[in-house]
Order: structure tokens, then C-alpha cells, then sequence
């Protein structure tokens, strides 16, 4: 569902991040993301992440950061990209082991790291999450109505 969404964002069929199998010798394998064939968003993109991001949410954000009118703004995500396999102990205890590596573009391996943002905001220090979420859309609006470069500058 992540690609699906993140195609009627793309221009062009690109690689957007790699995966493989922990253990296994095999090479990773590229995931490559094509534009829809249905209506395409071509303006410039601020994308709003943080700790809470995880699991098909991190690949969503790793495959639009991608993309070259793209722009991550928050926190890191939580590092939690990986399918996972449950597994049930003789005493009725689950547990799940992760089955796959996920890396971006460039190789950098994503598992317990996390996607980083292009543009860091201030980490939540207040109990109430609407004040921090509400200070990051206001200036994600702010970004997109202010030219800056590529660099994020």
C-alpha cells in the first residue's frame, strides 16, 4: 500500500530502496517505485515523520524521500521497517523475528536506525502531542510557502 501511494507522487520509475534477507547470501534486491497511471501530485512535498512512524508508515516515508520534491521533516522513524515472523514459546510467550534488511537508495541500512529527516525538528518534550504536531505543520506550511534550496537551506 506504501508504493501505491508514494507512485501518484512519482515522475518516473526509480529505485527507492533495497531489501534482502538477513543470513542469506544473496545481493539485495531493488525496490523500484513507477508513477500511477492515475493522477499524479507533482508540487513540492513537506512529509511530516516521527518516533511513531513505523512498520508500512516508515516504508511510505522512505519511498516519497525518494522522490526529488520530496522533503522529510521530524524525527527519525523508529527503525521498525522489517516483515516479521511470530513465533510461540512452549509457555505461550510470542515473539517475532525479523526477515528482512531494508536499506535506502543509497545502501544505508534503515532496521533499529530509521529513516532521518532532511529537517530535524525539536524532539516532543511536551505531554500533550497536538502542541508538538501542530508546531511541525505549521512550519512544513511555512516550508512550502518559502523558496529555499535543494540542500534544505
Amino acid at each position: 500500500m506504501a508504493l501505491e501511494i508514494a507512485s501518484r507522487f512519482a515522475a518516473r520509475e526509480q529505485v527507492v530502496f533495497t531489501k534482502d534477507t538477513p543470513g542469506d547470501d544473496t545481493q539485495p534486491y531493488p525496490v523500484i517505485l513507477g508513477p500511477s497511471q492515475r493522477a499524479r501530485f507533482a508540487a513540492p512535498v513537506v512529509l511530516l515523520m516521527s518516533r511513531n512512524t513505523v512498520s508500512a508508515g516508515e516504508v511510505l516515508a522512505l519511498s516519497m524521500s525518494a522522490l526529488p520534491q520530496v522533503e522529510t521533516m521530524g524525527q527519525p522513524t523508529r527503525g521498525a521497517f522489517s516483515d516479521a515472523i511470530p513465533q510461540r514459546l512452549p509457555n505461550g510467550w510470542v515473539y517475532t523475528l525479523s526477515v528482512e534488511t531494508y536499506r535506502s537508495a543509497d545502501g544505508t541500512e534503515l532496521e533499529k536506525l530509521g529513516l532521518q529527516p532532511d529537517l530535524e525538528t525539536p524532539s516532543p518534550s511536551d505531554p500533550a502531542p497536538s502542541v508538538l504536531w501542530g508546531r511541525d505543520i505549521l512550519a512544513a506550511a511555512d516550508r512550502l510557502r518559502t523558496p529555499h534550496t535543494e540542500s534544505g537551506d
